[in-house]
């Protein structure tokens, strides 16, 4: 894909498009909405339908069925949304993970998160 057709399907994204010509033939035909374009490796990230499985393909790949409308962008900003909650999650997933095993009841806060000085002085 050369980069002019690229840019040109920036201003497509939230668009309806069907996959072509894949080497996977059972692909072939699916639809989805053109949700980002990957610059680096020049592939259209696409969300599949109906469950938004994200495919990545070339320009020669796609096909637009319907161009972005208000249905299009709501879908798209639905996704956005998705995504965000799922970084959030994992993120939070990670965090947990690198805390200690022990509950955090005040005895552990008072045994190893308070300031040896600040022991005593607790009732």
């Amino acid at each position: 894909a050369s980069m002019s057709s690229m840019s040109t399907a920036k201003g497509q994204i939230g668009s309806t498009v069907k996959l072509v010509g894949l080497k996977n033939a059972a692909m072939n035909g699916r639809t989805g909405l053109l949700q980002s374009i990957d610059d680096k490796m020049h592939r259209f990230v696409i969300a599949l339908d109906p469950d938004d499985k994200l495919v990545k393909v070339k320009a020669e790949n796609i096909e637009t069925v319907k161009p972005a409308g208000k249905k299009g962008l709501k879908r798209l900003a639905k996704l956005a949304e998705q995504q965000r909650a799922e970084a959030r999650r994992k993120a939070e997933e990670r965090r947990r993970q690198q805390l200690p095993e022990e509950p955090e009841t005040s005895e552990y806060i008072v045994q190893h998160l308070l300031p040896t000085k600040s022991r005593g002085s607790l009732p």
